[in-house]
């Protein structure tokens, strides 16, 4: 280092030192930000809709979802839109769902259902369904559905499924604009 008294300090390292930073944990939402930021990705959430090549409005909104999970630290596989979607009883009744998310502080497993609407009982019935398919083939998964808009009459449902609305989202949306994931987390668990 140089300075008009002349060298202050000598040191010398590799160029890898200097550029490689140890990843801390809390470092992947603010990776994410660097792409699209919490201000636009509360815009997001209102319009629903990701710019780009997505046509369809729900797989749009899961996109959305899927990357507030990731900036929480989830471990997320998107299956709507494939061919793998879907699990079969031995009756031959078919139970699907669009997300499946991992917990690693918790070690909780969810299936998630991505709605733009608030969902139908039907739908709250065929996610608890899966999930009781899942248990009994010893998979034990948590029900979650996160709907784009506000579903306040279905959080409260006979079959214990989750249900996060857009309150729960600009919850998680304002607790991360804090900086604090865990409080962000927290809506979730």
């Amino acid at each position: 280092m140089a300075s008009k008294i002349g060298i202050i300090a000598e040191g010398r390292r590799k160029v890898e030192e200097l550029l490689q930073k140890e990843i801390l944990s809390g470092d992947f939402p603010k990776l994410i930000s660097q792409f699209v930021s919490l201000g636009k990705l509360e815009e997001l959430l209102k319009d629903k809709q990701v710019e780009g090549e997505i046509k369809r409005p729900d797989l749009s909104f899961q996109r959305i979802i899927v990357w507030l999970l990731s900036m929480l630290g989830f471990q997320l596989v998107e299956l709507e839109g494939t061919a793998y979607k879907m699990v079969k009883e031995e009756d031959g009744t078919q139970r699907e769902t669009d997300v499946l998310m991992f917990d690693s502080q918790t070690k909780r497993m969810y299936v998630v259902d991505v709605t733009l609407r608030s969902p139908r009982d039907e739908k709250i019935d065929d996610l608890a369904n899966l999930q009781l398919l899942l248990q009994r083939r010893g998979v034990f998964v948590e029900p979650m559905i996160i709907v784009g808009e506000y579903a306040a009459e279905k959080k409260k449902n006979v079959r214990n499924v989750k249900v996060l609305d857009l309150e729960n989202l600009q919850s998680i949306i304002r607790a991360l604009r804090r900086g604090s994931i865990e409080e962000a987390r927290k809506v979730i668990s």
